[in-house]
């Protein structure tokens, strides 16, 4: 009885973390397709905004010693 509950009971969190990947999965390959219509970013080089993320990457990872 309580095998059978415990083994109800990993089936069922199983399921419920199967169907979220799905759910999971569709909205990245959603936003995959949008992504896909737009043109090369970086085909005339770095923008602004980028050298910003860098320095930010830099600064969070990279100690200033």
């Amino acid at each position: 009885m309580e095998a059978t509950l415990i083994m109800s009971t990993v089936l069922i969190t199983l399921a419920l973390v199967i169907l979220s990947s799905l759910g999971m999965m569709r909205k990245v390959q959603g936003r995959a397709e949008a992504l896909s219509g737009e043109g090369l970013r970086y085909e005339e080089g770095l923008r602004p905004s980028d050298i910003v993320r860098i320095s930010l990457f830099i600064r969070e990872w990279i100690p200033e010693n």
